[in-house]
């Protein structure tokens, strides 16, 4: 009877795993029915075991591939579409997806209106529009948000409308969208210009050697060099957050390029301090070169010319060229220098006579 009541007690357990099971406890994110097909549009897209992008890989799915498609849902301002893929499901973003057959309403991108479509992997939506407004919450790439109507007087912030209630601010750089932005009315004017400054301001630079100067621009004078790697408190900035003012770990104080550091807070949200006092440029003075003597002017003598004298030659005899002689044979037979003759003659060439010539024999 003992044994008989254990393996009674063993059954019940089991089956009340078993009930709990069919009772809904499965792993998050599986899709309750196939109602569509959809082809990935991405080069690749991970497939989550829930709509969250943290959650843990279930598979990969590549471009062009055809999957199996279920319900949709919006998670963090992301919409989401259920996949099956091998025989098992999961989440893709529904961004990556083209519906090839019937799908159920669900909450994808509008094809017109007033949204834009976030471009980076995280962007934050703050509480007011500008870098040193604070948080409320985040949104991740492909997210839809929608504008709610107005715009920061620069045109780079505007205002969001998320589906979960959050209202708050973007920068546009990070939102793609056909929507003419621009148009929408102002709200709230300039940002204000902060007076305090944020806890934990620090700059560390970034270049191989940074000049520190007594005032905002490249003209005031030098107060001394900091080197890569050098960390320095954050005081203020230039009305247009181009330098910023820095106080050393000695004490020292001065303004550097700010295109030169990074900070670990925004450079806007520092107050802005001016500076009156215009910079007095010395420049040097240079010296009064000297005169350079002027040289006369040299006269070159004047040579005379000289005259050779004419010689005139006497010819005692002329002798006609027969064919076949040279000049060579009739120096010989007169017995006059070959050169001689061939001077006397103006014949350069002592080779070339010709037959019926006139030599004249000095």
């Amino acid at each position: 009877m003992l044994k008989l009541a254990s393996l009674s007690t063993r059954v019940v357990v089991a089956v009340v795993i078993v009930a709990a099971l069919m009772a809904g406890i499965a792993p998050l994110g599986k899709a309750s029915a196939q109602t569509g097909t959809a082809t990935v549009t991405c080069v690749a897209e991970d497939v989550h075991s829930s709509p969250d992008i943290y959650a843990s890989k279930v598979a990969v799915l590549y471009q062009s591939q055809t999957v199996s498609t279920g319900g949709t849902t919006s998670a963090q301002g992301t919409n989401w579409t259920a996949v099956y893929v091998s025989g098992a499901s999961g989440w893709v973003r529904s961004i990556c997806l083209q519906a090839t057959s019937a799908q159920p309403s669900s909450p994808s991108t509008p094809s017109t209106g007033a949204y834009g479509v976030v471009t980076t992997g995280a962007l934050n939506i703050r509480s007011g529009p500008g870098a040193q407004y604070s948080s409320i919450f985040a949104v991740y790439r492909g997210a839809v948000l929608y504008f709610a109507g107005t715009r920061s007087a620069d045109g780079r912030w505007v205002k969001v409308s998320l589906d979960n209630g959050v209202v708050g601010w973007v920068n546009v750089g990070y939102l793609s969208t056909g929507y003419p932005y621009w148009n929408l009315p102002v709200e709230g004017g300039q940002v204000p210009t902060p007076t305090t400054v944020p806890p934990g301001a620090y700059a560390t630079v970034t270049t191989g050697a940074l000049n520190v100067r007594s005032g905002p621009g490249w003209w005031y004078a030098k107060v001394t060099s900091v080197y890569r790697g050098t960390t320095a408190s954050l005081l203020s900035r230039n009305s247009d957050g181009s330098w910023v003012k820095i106080s050393l770990s000695g004490g020292q104080t001065g303004w550097v390029n700010a295109g030169y550091i990074t900070a670990t807070v925004g450079i806007l949200s520092l107050p802005v301090e001016s500076v009156t006092t215009t910079p007095t440029t010395t420049y040097p003075t240079y010296p009064t070169y000297p005169t350079y003597p002027t040289y006369p002017t040299y006269t070159y003598p004047t040579y005379p010319t000289y005259t050779y004298p004419t010689t005139s030659t006497t010819c005692r005899a002329y002798h006609t060229v027969a064919p076949g002689e040279n000049l060579f044979r009739i120096s010989l037979a007169y017995n006059v220098s070959l050169y001689t003759l061939a001077s006397v003659n103006g014949i350069y060439d002592t080779s070339r006579v010709y037959a019926g010539q006139q030599i004249c024999i000095p």
